[in-house]
């Protein structure tokens, strides 16, 4: 937290002499947006703090003021200690600090020596880091290999990994989810609640006491005033996270997995931000909602490899959201969604996939190797194959399509070169329509 300026160098204090005294002047350049900088605010924001470390910064910042402070110099010198501002400035830097080290979380870490004279004592107070990585760890905590690297365990690495994936994540979820948040409006549905909604023309079976007799006066005919619905509903989330779901056929395209879970976030940010109560149907997070709700889904989503998930993880009558390439036989696929239909509520079914997926664009010889342990198929000629391939794919679609129909879900195709925000908004109108206007 703390950054030290040195001199410039010869050659380049000539240039900024030179650049600064002329009489052109140099032109801005954006490197945020305004929805970039709020999204980065926000995310700040919702980094989780360990206890340890909300105490290391009151007793730093409460060491500092002389009524408090068990330090003589601290007593004799200070007139006048830092605030609870301090305190609030040390908690966003600390949190800032952790994002942009790749953590998801902040932890304390003990002192570190900093470069300086032999033997000269390190500086009073704690190191706020973000969860210590492989570069972070002291000597005692540093296994060696053999060869003097150092070694991790299977299970350190993973969550290494997802500590490293999930800052980016979030960001980009939170950048689509603003994107959107722009262009909706509320819940857009009649209910219980207090804030006014709409009036609607009075109907047979309403009570005298709902009818607006102020507004009645000013028009022909009785109207009654509507509030916005205001309970919070509860929607399970789930991506797929088998092996397919981790292909793209070209470096310029996101990995299917990733997309998947930025419309899973950004659908979630959308929903708490609402007021709305998330899940995964998978059981690993039951219903949340409040600040970091976001951050506990996205560590538990990554986390969470399981397949299609099983029904009694929700209340019944909850809304489902689920997104894979669904790349399974239609059986399989029908025993899962019938089960978590019986339960009530709504369901959605975005099918992802990449483009390639769509026209298999090869030509040639072509092997063709399984993600998930099906083995490789050579085609000697992929031009011919492709219109039979892209007949079962339709076939396959269709079938998906009519079982959502039947279900009384509804299915949507998004593919990795699409913008997110456009699976998303239409997503999250079907979330805000009345299951009653749904078709």
């Amino acid at each position: 937290m703390q950054i030290d300026v040195g001199y410039p160098d010869l050659e380049a204090e000539r240039r900024m002499l030179i650049a600064t005294t002329g009489a052109a002047e140099a032109a801005p350049v954006q490197v945020m947006t305004a929805a970039d900088l709020l999204a980065a605010q926000q995310l700040v924001r919702r980094v989780p703090v360990g206890e340890a470390v909300v105490e290391a910064i009151l007793a730093l910042v409460r060491a500092g003021r002389p009524e408090s402070s068990a330090l003589d110099e601290v007593r004799r010198a200070v007139a006048w200690g830092p605030g609870p501002r301090a305190a609030q400035a040390l908690m966003l830097a600390s949190r800032a600090r952790a994002r942009s080290a790749g953590g998801a979380a902040v932890a304390l870490a003990g002192r570190r020596r900093r470069p300086g004279p032999a033997g000269a004592a390190p500086p009073h107070g704690p190191d706020l880091l973000g969860p210590r990585r492989r570069g972070d760890r002291g000597p005692h905590h540093r296994p060696l290999d053999r060869g003097g690297g150092v070694s991790v365990s299977p299970l350190e690495g993973k969550a290494q990994d997802l500590a490293a994936r999930l800052p980016p994540l979030l960001l980009a979820a939170e950048r689509v989810a603003a994107t959107v948040a722009g262009g909706t409006h509320g819940r857009r549905r009649s209910g219980t609640g207090e804030t006014f909604w709409q009036f609607r023309h009075a109907q047979p079976g309403d009570p005298a006491g709902a009818i607006d007799w102020r507004q009645s006066a000013r028009a022909e005919g009785l109207f009654v005033r509507e509030t916005e619905w205001a309970a919070a509903q509860v929607v399970g989330l789930w991506r797929d996270g088998s092996a397919s779901m981790a292909w793209r056929s070209s470096p310029n395209l996101p990995p299917k997995s990733e997309r998947a879970e930025v419309l899973t976030l950004a659908l979630a940010a959308l929903l708490l931000k609402a007021g709305e109560k998330v899940a995964l149907l998978s059981g690993a997070l039951p219903p949340t909602t409040g600040g970091g709700a976001l951050t506990r889904l996205a560590a538990a989503l990554l986390a969470d490899d399981a397949g299609l998930p099983p029904p009694g993880r929700l209340p019944r009558h909850a809304e489902r959201v689920l997104m894979s390439d669904f790349m399974l036989p239609l059986p399989q696929v029908e025993a899962a969604l019938r089960a978590l239909a019986a339960e009530g509520g709504g369901g959605h079914l975005v099918q992802v996939l990449d483009p390639a997926e769509e026209s298999l664009p090869y030509a040639g010889r072509i092997r063709f190797l399984g993600l998930e342990d099906e083995g490789e198929m050579l085609v000697r000629r992929a031009e011919d194959v492709r219109n039979a391939y892209q007949r079962r794919l339709a076939a396959h679609r269709d079938g998906l399509a009519a079982l959502a129909r039947s279900l009384g879900w509804s299915f949507a195709t998004h593919h990795t070169d699409q913008p997110p925000q456009v699976a998303l908004l239409a997503l999250h109108t079907r979330l805000s329509t009345p299951r009653s206007g749904r078709r």
